[in-house]
């Protein structure tokens, strides 16, 4: 096979792709829309590294100290929330809701919305979408 086949595909990782929000229940399209990167973007390594290095100086810190379920999903949400790029059609009480660091950390950890990042979760986790045809 021809390597020249896989140029690009780390842009593609980095510039993510479009997911639409389906409903947790129906699967039908709820008209939000997602832009997400690749867990093997740049993005979300640097995030992997940052979350390590906050860990490694808190275990520096205080020895004893043991990670929590609490913990170990904040971390998780950091990860994913490090994918989202931008969205479409989210909005709150009718009006827009800008992608913003504040507002990705509002939805991710609100527990009434847990499908929202669990399909970004996978989405960022599916090699497959950022490959193009």
């Amino acid at each position: 096979m021809d390597i020249a086949a896989f140029s690009g595909v780390t842009k593609k990782f980095n510039d993510g792709v479009w997911i639409d929000i389906k409903h947790p229940i129906t699967q039908q399209p709820t008209g939000m829309r997602v832009l997400v990167a690749s867990y093997l973007s740049e993005k979300a390594k640097a995030a992997k590294k940052a979350i390590a290095d906050s860990e490694i100086r808190e275990q520096k810190k205080n020895p004893r100290r043991v990670l929590t379920s609490d913990d170990l999903e904040k971390k998780s949400l950091q990860l994913v929330a490090s994918t989202v790029l931008n969205w479409e059609g989210l909005t709150e009480h009718g009006d827009p809701l800008p992608c913003t660091y504040e507002n990705i950390d509002k939805i991710l950890s609100n527990p009434d919305l847990y499908f929202i990042s669990e399909q970004i979760d996978k989405a960022a986790d599916d090699q497959t979408l950022f490959f193009t045809t």
